[in-house]
């Protein structure tokens, strides 16, 4: 039994009522066995399973009654009948309950269908007067708001009536906590959809009840009682213990324990921790290290208890002991040997060949010269990954363990630094750690040496540190921009021998690893142009290879001279598709496209004929989820092409490339021969290519088709060839006799020609198309071929298993931020980046709003929604946009500052946003919400308008009306914040704000002492400035010292006072949106000589803009 007498623990429990004398008597009672053996006896008889039959009724009956009945005397006897009911239910009873219940008590979908039909196609009227007295404006809209009731009361599951009724009964919580656990071991053993659903539903419920504001902090010592400390003993998490009566499945309230050891100094090993010798003296601890943190509920598997969890715990511990200074972990790194062997999985062309070389080449020297006779005919990296299969062979041995050491430490730093996820860190524990404002302090060689600790991560273990006055900014800079703080010493592991500092000396040591993707890719910065060398295969067309590369036929035609037209291709020809080359992950070069499969699929089958060997199996399997002989049918996946954009160490003179799949027959002297480029050339672009093996992919250099077919040359000071320069390649394309055995499997794959009805739509200007900048309007060759994708002007609706699928089941490594209504997620759905917005069933009314507002407009300036879901949550599903919001651009310490004449368009965009709904719609829709925050930035840094959850509607024309009071404080206008009216002046006011934000960096409510709690608003601080005497030099102090030199103060200053125009006190004195956008323009054009004074209804702003 564990006896370290130095720890504390953190007990946290749910507020709730005290158990009633039924609910004692449920937690008395022993759990029926999984197996549904109930008192020994196996019930195989008819009486028996009559008995069953009949207890499964009776429970579901008392479900019934507990969802139905209203009177709470009565309410309460249905409750307890109903839980203690389906405590003695066999496992085989309670999923049959669970499916009834997730079934029968969902949502009447047809209704809801029926009703969303009504609600998006309603045409609202832009004339009629409201009613006197109605409420928020109902009269002229009375069938709209009628509808939306009515459609918001659909939304609402009857089982959540269970669910609320169980959490404020006795003893609920738990019951619901069991009732999960159940559920989630049925999803183990069947992926149910309505079970999955009905999961959701109840673990976004248990998420909101047990916030940090509804959780107690218990702070317990070894002088407790001795039942609680045989909990605790229970739930040890680093060598759990078992007791007499498994307490652990009857626990009660208890949720967590958070295990802390107090400490004269950090503990590097988990040794330390578990000492038998007496605690110290408490007065002489001045380290708190948290060792374990441990769950009591199965049912609460992956719900977050909340943001700063462990900064409680440090404010509890330092009030209670004052000596403590230093809060550090000795944690677990589960992920980190699973990452590795993954790496180290050979490809399919040998067992000696590997996508990268993990080991420099010191590295490898050293552990091929201590494992001489395991080594013969071996490299490095197959030495490496037989040791760690088997930890038997290294760990006992002192040589082996000392070779090992460097790289599985520098290793280890790269996984806990550098590998993510959609941003966020790979590993589970540390991502826990570090959204709770924790860095990365220290790593420990053989800190955990039992079996566990081994197999999960080679015995190491990681420090995370605490640092007290740095937690919130720390998790503000992971949560924003995914950074990761870490101490110099860890730091130090990755300057041995970072990502790719290494592949030119492994390459000149002639290591037999080839590298399939590092050939030529220095540098990793990506181009706007690369080519694809597609072979073209019996029974494909141009239209097929369109749609798999999401190209249109006209841009495959201007890349192909040799294609006289779409409908004339010869099987055997090779194809130039042109593709963009990105850098993915901080790894390497390549482009991932989405691919819908077709019936008897595999990653192979797709590789090999769908890409025409452009890519390989394992390439795919690396980026996708399923397994790799069992893959669904039409569901995307994602399918890796690898790219090259030159390399000037190698020549200067060759700019653009091809991905090239080697046929039988070609060899390096016959490419030479067809490129014209030396075959030492091309060596070098291909270090470790074997241009002899008839397979396997190369880069050569492609011409632009000029008049004189030239190749263009490297260009370092962009992305790279500019699309519109190049034509194709000069490979020679007639190839008839090598069109083998091909033929034989490819009839699935043809395709119609696409309809109009079909066309899926992108906005972004991917491939040189979108829309017009200037009216917001889709343009119609932004349009791409048919394939299942998202239609025009129609909200698409997902199903609850798509989007789980899509987003790893709503993992945290797929989060991408929160808002006031939902978490956001990171997809890729049919095709196209998305972001998921998951919202509770109670947020239905800006589910709605948001919903009516982006299916009815459409604008540049506006983000597109591309669809929903109602299964489980509230789910809306946008376009992604992948450079962050305006807030973390102008306050992130790790992105790059905006210049001005960024920040000028960036205003200019979301203007023009503002504008289209206030002037061009109708109703008029008022946003609400305006702010740094709702304001999404794209790679190009242009500028959308989001999240309009809070929208108003109302009539053109129409005077103020008056609301409940929601949004943002800093951003409320007085009249709204005060009296609750709205106009569009709302908005004008909130963007006032934003150029206010624009110019100086600053928060709309700005902290003026960092010692006492003081703040003011950003506009009173410009206000000041405005009063102050020398008003330029008062102003040029606001502006955001990352500026620097770069702008005009002329400039800054226009836009201050434009600033100051929208947070005028007086909303009818505030510019509208138009002539807001109308200033803006004059600002960010080089013309000086515009009639301004013919834009503006506002005469204060036509001075203001001229000068004047």
């Amino acid at each position: 039994m564990n006896k370290n007498r130095k720890a504390l623990s953190i007990l946290m429990r749910a507020r709730m009522r005290p158990p009633s004398p039924t609910t004692n008597r449920i937690n008395q009672m022993q759990f029926s066995p999984i197996d549904g053996v109930r008192n020994g006896k196996v019930s195989t008889s008819q009486d028996a399973s009559a008995t069953l039959h009949t207890d499964f009724v009776r429970v579901q009956q008392s479900m019934h009654a507990a969802i139905s009945m209203n009177k709470t005397e009565i309410l309460d006897v249905a409750l307890d009948d109903f839980s203690e009911g389906y405590y003695g239910l066999p496992n085989e009873n309670r999923r049959a309950l669970l499916l009834a219940l997730a079934r029968e008590y969902d949502l009447n979908r047809k209704q809801v269908r029926d009703l969303m039909k009504q609600y998006l196609g309603l045409e609202l009227p832009s004339s009629d007067k409201p009613l006197e007295n109605a409420h928020e404006g109902e009269g002229s809209f009375s069938a709209f708001y009628r509808i939306e009731r009515n459609l918001r009361e659909s939304l609402k599951p009857m089982y959540e009536v269970l669910f609320e009724r169980l959490n404020t009964h006795p003893g609920g919580l738990r019951f619901l906590s069991i009732m999960r656990a159940n559920i989630l071991s049925f999803l183990a053993e069947e992926n149910t959809a309505v079970l999955r659903a009905l999961d959701s539903y109840l673990k976004e419920k248990l998420i909101t009840w047990l916030s940090p504001a509804n959780l107690q902090l218990h702070h317990i010592t070894w002088d407790d009682s001795a039942s609680l400390l045989e909990k605790i003993v229970a739930h040890e998490a680093v060598h759990p213990i078992s007791n007499l009566l498994d307490l652990k499945r009857r626990l009660g309230e208890p949720l967590i324990f958070i295990e802390v050891a107090l400490m004269k100094h950090v503990a590097q090993t988990i040794q330390e921790v578990l000492w038998d010798d007496p605690p110290i003296p408490e007065c002489e601890a001045t380290c708190a290290l948290f060792y374990s943190i441990s769950s009591t509920q199965p049912g609460l598997s992956g719900i977050n208890l909340g943001k700063f969890l462990i900064k409680r715990v440090i404010d509890v511990v330092r009030r209670d002991m004052p000596t403590i200074s230093t809060f550090a972990t000795l944690s677990p790194i589960p992920g980190y040997m699973q990452w590795l062997l993954s790496k180290l999985a050979p490809t399919e062309i040998s067992d000696s060949t590997f996508s990268e070389n993990l080991l420099t080449p010191e590295e490898e020297s050293a552990l091929l010269e201590a494992t001489e006779e395991l080594s013969m005919g071996k490299n490095g990296m197959e030495v490496l990954r037989n040791l760690l299969s088997s930890s038997e062979k290294w760990i006992n041995s002192e040589k082996l363990a000392s070779v090992l050491r460097i790289p599985l430490m520098r290793l280890c730093a790269r996984y806990l630094l550098q590998e993510k996820k959609r941003g966020k860190a790979l590993d589970s524990v540390g991502n826990f750690h570090l959204q709770n404002g924790a860095m990365v302090g220290r790593i420990n060689w053989m800190a955990d040496l039992s079996e566990k600790g081994i197999k999960q991560s080679a015995g190491i273990m990681v420090n995370y540190i605490y640092e007290v006055e740095h937690i919130e900014e720390n998790a503000q800079l992971y949560f924003g921009d995914g950074e990761i703080g870490a101490s110099d010493e860890v730091r130090s592991y990755l300057e041995v021998g970072s990502y790719f500092s290494n592949v030119k000396s492994i390459t000149k040591k002639k290591s037999k690893i080839r590298r399939l993707v590092k050939a030529s890719a220095s540098p990793l910065i990506g181009c706007d142009l690369a080519i694809a060398s597609y072979y073209v295969w019996q029974g494909s067309n141009l239209t097929y290879i369109a749609n798999i590369f999401n190209q249109k036929l006209p841009d495959i035609l201007r890349y192909n001279p040799h294609v006289p037209s779409a409908d004339s291709i010869r099987t055997g020809t090779r194809i130039n598709v042109p593709f963009t080359c990105e850098c993915l992950n901080g790894d390497f070069l390549g482009h991932t496209f989405a691919y819908i499969t077709q019936k008897d699929d595999t990653y192979s089958r797709v590789a090999k004929f769908a890409f025409a060997n452009l890519t390989t199996d394992y390439w795919i399997q690396r980026v996708n989820v399923y397994d790799p002989t069992q893959v669904p049918d039409s569901v995307p996946i994602n399918v890796t092409v690898n790219c090259s954009c030159g390399d000037p160490k190698v020549s200067s003179a060759y700019g653009l490339f091809a991905t090239y799949p080697l046929l039988p027959g070609e060899t390096l002297v016959s490419l030479a021969a067809d490129t014209g480029v030396p075959p030492e050339l091309l060596k070098e672009f291909n270090p470790v290519s074997n241009f002899e093996a008839g397979s396997g992919t190369v880069f050569l250099p492609a011409k632009a088709l000029d008049e004189n077919g030239t190749y263009p040359p490297f260009k370092s000071s962009s992305n790279g060839i500019s699309g519109r320069a190049i034509a194709g390649i000069s490979i020679a394309a007639a190839l008839g006799a090598a069109s083998f055995a091909l033929c034989f499997y490819f009839v699935l794959y043809t395709r119609r020609k696409p309809t109009k009805e079909s066309l899926i739509l992108h906005t972004e200007t991917i491939n040189g198309v979108g829309a017009d900048p200037e009216s917001g309007r889709i343009a119609a060759d932004s349009m791409f071929p048919k394939l299942k994708g998202i239609t025009v002007d129609k909200s698409v609706e997902f199903t609850y298993e798509e989007l789980a699928l899509a987003t790893d089941d709503f993992s945290l490594s797929n989060k991408i931020g929160q808002g006031g209504f939902g978490a956001v997620y990171y997809a890729e759905l049919r095709g196209e980046k998305a972001a998921i917005k998951k919202m509770d069933m109670q947020a239905s009314k800006e589910f709605l709003a948001e919903l009516k507002v982006l299916t009815h407009v459409h604008h540049v300036n506006l983000v597109r929604l591309i669809g929903y879901c109602v299964e489980g949550s509230l789910f809306l599903v946008y376009e992604y946009i992948d450079n962050g919001n305006l807030s973390q651009h102008l306050r992130s310490k790790v992105k790059e500052a905006l210049g001005w004449s960024t920040r000028v368009q960036i205003a200019l965009d979301s203007a023009r946003g503002l504008e289209y709904i206030h002037e061009h719609t109708v109703p008029v829709y008022i946003h609400r919400d305006i702010k740094c925050a709702n304001i999404l930035i794209d790679t190009h840094f242009r500028a959308k308008v989001a999240d309009f959850g809070l929208t108003k509607l109302t009539e053109v024309g129409s005077a103020s009306l008056q609301t409940r009071l929601v949004g943002t404080f800093g951003y409320m206008p007085p009249e709204y914040a005060q009296y609750g009216d709205v106009s569009p002046k709302v908005d004008v006011y909130a963007f006032g704000v934003v150029l206010f934000e624009l110019i100086s960096a600053k928060e709309a409510i700005v902290r003026t002492n960092e010692v006492v709690a003081e703040s003011r608003g950003l506009v009173a601080l410009f206000e000041e400035a405005f009063n102050d005497p020398d008003q330029t030099q008062a102003l040029q102090k606001l502006v955001d010292p990352r500026l620097g030199d770069d702008y005009s103060m002329d400039s800054v200053s226009k836009v201050a006072h434009l600033a100051k125009a929208c947070t005028h006190e007086n909303p009818q004195l505030r510019p509208s949106m138009r002539s807001i956008v109308v200033a803006l323009m004059t600002l960010s054009s080089s013309t000086e000589d515009w009639d301004i004074g013919s834009f503006y209804e506002n005469q204060g702003l036509v001075h203001l803009m001229s000068g004047r």
